[in-house]
């Protein structure tokens, strides 16, 4: 799997819990593109893997031959 690059404006990002990334926020893997005014990201307490993903505000995710906008999604 390709590395993901991530900045934001302000971040509490921790490697348990949940991590909060606000303002101006892009997520990118490869060509996949997600930019929203805030996302939160849950880890598994057993894997410590992601296991969920919440943007709020402004979405917009975008790759090859997908455009997509909205003010909320999840993605686990």
């Amino acid at each position: 799997s390709l590395p993901m690059v991530i900045s934001a404006d302000r971040t509490e990002f921790t490697f348990q819990g949940a991590s909060v990334l606000q303002g101006n926020v892009t997520l990118t893997q490869g060509d996949r593109n997600l930019r929203a005014d805030e996302v939160m990201i849950k880890r598994s307490p057993v894997s410590k893997q992601w296991d969920e993903l919440i943007a709020k505000g402004n979405i917009h995710f975008y790759a090859p031959g997908v455009s997509v906008w909205g003010e909320s999604a999840t993605y686990s």
